[in-house]
């Protein structure tokens, strides 16, 4: 059986690699994106990459709080990873 102290040195070790991973995931997505941007499309197996257009609309919450009420704010809700600190 492990110990509390040892259970926390494992989590930390986990936050460690998750963070270091996700910021390595991010780089290389700017640099993917950069380079298809140039006209490169880059492939591996079993992947592909391509360009989209995504389009999230946005509604002013006190509007959308009216129309659907409070509970259906968090239903939609979407979180941005990037800008939470």
């Amino acid at each position: 059986m492990t110990t509390l102290d040892e259970k926390l040195e494992r989590f930390a070790v986990l936050r460690d690699t998750i963070e270091g991973l996700r910021a390595e995931k991010d780089e290389l997505g700017e640099e993917i994106m950069a380079a298809m941007l140039q006209g490169t499309t880059p492939e591996c197996d079993p992947y592909c990459a391509d360009l989209r257009t995504i389009r999230t609309p946005l509604y002013p919450i006190d509007r959308f709080r009216e129309v659907y009420g409070d509970a259906a704010i968090f239903e939609v809700a979407l979180i941005d990873n990037k800008k939470v600190n």
